[in-house]
């Protein structure tokens, strides 16, 4: 038994070293991540194109790249096999909503290294491009597998919504295969080559809700030689190949229109001597430290564009002209405290050109030590700990960079120790707002201004922080109750005037009756969301004067439209929608990961996309090039697409 024992730990041993040695040690195949559609081993057509726009010199041929092989399921565990299977029902389309017969369906279950793989085909699709598989997971995603067709998103199933009809879609697949070099044709190493097909949510040709779809991803790294694979990736009109590597130039380029190989990816070195592009401000200077010497390697960062400094401490940056008025040019370097030059945006607006900038750090950034105790004085530990209004860079980017950020130490933790303790440096003079909250609970605890250099700070979670019972109903604005609808206590970590992020904590489901009873609720500092598939979600803030009992939530229940134009004048350029009292509804776009909402939908040749809106909806009006062009009345079915052709 020893001897058989340590065979087997020899074993083990060998070959994690053959896999180790094969995959980090220069293999000839480049490494392929995938974490979107499949990629079969005979997936590659005899023949194929070559791209237009330049050809692979025979020094660069790139060799074919090995199959790769779809990896087995993983067994289920014993919990999963005793779950009770259910069926779950869809349909395969192409982008213009027509079924595509004879596709596998399969799971796109977790790999071992990240990302998704895909499982083996469960099913496959028949005339009507229909398809049924049976789960016993509460929540699997779905994909399709062709040698003729690629999956655009992925499908996800749940048991709780099991009778709803499942839809994946497809688009002609190509696989793409090339390398990636320099200007001399040098093969680079390490470059991330990806696809990006986000354009799916465009489409005005499909003609169905995308509600449970989720967003795939296609990317890889270059091989040592530069080689590159891409399989199964979706032939999308606004489809964009892109290969970028520090140091170097992006290469963008559309997708290919056919599978592909041979391709040439050739990046540039990023030029040191900047040029500002159409409607962009050329922004320059040096960054210095009190005593007037250079500093080499400072963030130099205004709006969504940042840079380093070079050993004399210089930089260069082209901006947008259009950057709000309200952003800073910051510079900063850890443990120091940053440059701040506020309203640069409204210099970026300017006619003039901006003249090169002189950025001085002060000496050692200040910081604030302080403890989290519970209301008993013990502390709480594994807090998140923040500032509530820290000097913000990009206020459109969720959550936001700031100063603070760019200048406390690199080793400073975010969450409290053992004693409840924690520091936040990298801070200017001058007051901050603290935030402490646990992701556990969603209790949070916020500060009264506090000066920065302050060693002693003590946030305290108050005795009466729970609602221990919360209890309320969920109606319709006709007053039936709604069932199987989501209510969740959210909290909000991060904020900036373009958005927020927010983490989900205790919920329940509304019953027959819509009464949901939710345990252990923070009374401060958190909100409610009620949502469900059928209904608009809406969110209620609680505070210390929120009842346990007796809470009520109204929705409207969610319906979906298209607009199709068949006149024959010119065609509308947009659409919006009102309710019976003229106020614009939010026209909703939204998946399974995401969801966009806006005033006004542009059409395309007459056409928009599948929205979803409120059952309020009461009148349709057109535009055309920002003036209103007409009103049309509305009377929206929930359950199915509502088609209006004018």
């Amino acid at each position: 038994m020893k001897n058989a024992l340590l065979t087997l730990i020899v074993a083990a041993l060998v070959g994690a070293a053959y896999f180790a040695f094969g995959r980090f040690a220069g293999e000839d195949v480049p490494p392929l991540t995938v974490s979107g559609p499949p990629i079969a081993t005979s997936s590659t057509p005899d023949a194929v194109t070559l791209a237009a726009d330049e050809t692979v010199p025979a020094r660069e041929r790139v060799p074919e790249p090995a199959p790769v092989v779809a990896p087995q399921l993983v067994e289920a565990s014993a919990a999963e096999e005793q779950r009770e299977p259910w069926i779950a029902r869809g349909r395969v389309l192409d982008i213009e909503g027509e079924p595509v017969l004879d596709v596998g369906v399969a799971l796109n279950v977790r790999g071992p290294f990240g990302g998704r793989v895909p499982g083996a085909v469960m099913t496959r699709t028949i005339g009507d491009g229909s398809f049924e598989v049976t789960l016993r997971n509460d929540s699997a995603q779905l994909i399709a597998i062709s040698e003729e067709w690629a999956c655009v998103m992925a499908a996800t199933a749940e048991r709780r919504t099991g009778e709803r009809e499942l839809i994946i879609p497809v688009a002609r697949r190509l696989d793409l295969t090339g390398r990636v070099v320099d200007g001399e044709g040098n093969g680079l190493s390490g470059a991330i080559v990806s696809v990006d097909v986000a354009g799916m949510l465009l489409l005005r040709s499909f003609p169905l809700p995308l509600d449970s779809a989720s967003r795939l991803r296609w990317n890889t790294k270059s091989a040592a030689d530069g080689s590159f694979a891409l399989a199964a990736v979706p032939a999308l009109e606004d489809g964009r190949l892109s290969a970028t590597l520090k140091g170097y130039e992006s290469h963008v380029r559309e997708l290919p229109e056919a599978s592909t190989r041979g391709l040439v990816l050739r990046l540039a070195p990023e030029s040191e001597t900047l040029v500002a592009g159409a409607g962009e401000k050329l922004v320059s200077g040096v960054v210095v430290l009190e005593s007037g010497a250079p500093v080499q390697g400072a963030t130099v960062k205004v709006f969504d564009v940042e840079t380093e400094t070079d050993g004399v401490g210089r930089f260069q940056l082209a901006v947008s002209a259009n950057a709000p008025e309200n952003v800073p040019i910051v510079a900063a370097k850890r443990g120091l405290r940053p440059a701040i030059v506020a309203g640069f945006g409204a210099r970026l607006r300017g006619e003039e050109p901006i003249p090169p900038l002189y950025l001085v750090l002060g000496d050692e950034a200040l910081s604030i030590h302080g403890r989290v105790l519970w209301a008993d004085d013990k502390p709480a530990k594994g807090w998140s700990v923040g500032l509530l209004d820290p000097t913000v860079i990009d206020p459109y980017r969720i959550p936001s960079k700031t100063a603070e950020d760019l200048a406390r130490p690199k080793k400073q933790r975010a969450k409290t120790g053992k004693a409840g303790d924690f520091t936040l440096g990298g801070l200017s003079e001058r007051t901050y707002r603290i935030r402490a909250y646990d992701s556990r609970t969603l209790l949070a605890i916020e500060s009264d201004a506090v000066q920065a250099g302050e060693q002693e700070l003590v946030l305290r979670v108050p005795e009466d922080a729970f609602h221990e019972r919360l209890e309320g109903r969920v109606l319709a604005h006709d007053g039936v109750p709604l069932a199987d609808v989501h209510v969740g206590a959210n909290l909000v970590t991060s904020r900036t005037p373009s958005g927020f992020t927010s983490i989900g904590g205790p919920s329940g489901r509304t019953d027959e009756d819509g009464v949901f009873v939710i345990e252990q609720v923070p009374r401060r500092h958190v909100y409610l969301t009620a949502s469900g598939d059928d209904v608009l979600s809406e969110s209620l803030d609680l505070d210390e004067s929120t009842p346990s009992k007796g809470i009520e939530i109204l929705l409207y229940r969610r319906c979906h439209m298209r607009f199709e134009w068949q006149g024959t004048e010119p065609p509308p350029t947009a659409m919006g929608v009102l309710d019976a009292a003229g106020e614009a509804l939010s026209l909703v776009i939204r998946t399974k990961q995401s969801m966009m909402s806006m005033s006004r939908e542009d059409l395309e040749d007459g056409r928009s996309r599948v929205v979803s809106v409120s059952e309020a909806a009461a009148t349709l009006v057109l535009y055309r090039d920002g003036e209103e062009l007409e009103r049309i009345p509305l009377t929206l079915a929930p359950g199915e697409v509502n088609v209006i052709r004018r």
